[in-house]
């Protein structure tokens, strides 16, 4: 967290600041592994948060890429959302919020992709070296074979 120091804890209950440490282990105690860690929640906030921002602000439905609207204009929406995610869970890299650092820490992968795939533009050129290309193409191919089921179900 910015400016954060020994005193500041960024997890409370009941009002009362509680050590990373003293949490973990908690966690440890009712779920019996590393499964659940507290980043494990804050990933879980940061792709719900970019879900309902994408909900509450998507400019793009019922438009096509080229006609309607830019790639940049795509890419700039997903930037400032990400940084929106970012600034919200307070992540800061080197005293900034990044969209880069957004995406990589708190926001699911294929949340991340469905923001620029949806809009028509390419994530594997926008998002490489920010998502595993392994990862990426798990992804991609799910939801191409999805795009040709449903193509396939319309044609029939």
């Amino acid at each position: 967290l910015k400016c954060r120091d020994d005193e500041d804890h960024v997890w409370r209950f009941g009002g009362k600041p509680i050590s990373h440490t003293d949490l973990v282990s908690h966690m440890r105690e009712i779920f019996g592994d590393d499964e659940v860690s507290p980043h494990k929640f804050r990933h879980a906030r940061g792709t719900a948060l970019a879900l309902r921002l994408r909900e509450k602000t998507w400019p793009f439905a019922g438009k096509q890429l080229g006609l309607d609207y830019s790639k940049a204009e795509v890419v700039s929406y997903f930037q400032k959302t990400m940084l929106e995610v970012g600034a919200l869970l307070g992540h800061f890299n080197g005293g900034e919020v990044t969209w880069r650092t957004a995406v990589i820490n708190y926001v699911d992968p294929e949340v991340a992709i469905d923001f620029l795939y949806d809009a028509g533009v390419n994530p594997q050129v926008e998002l490489a070296g920010v998502i595993a290309e392994k990862t990426m193409t798990d992804i991609l191919d799910a939801k191409r074979q999805d795009d040709s089921e449903n193509d396939d179900q319309l044609d029939g």
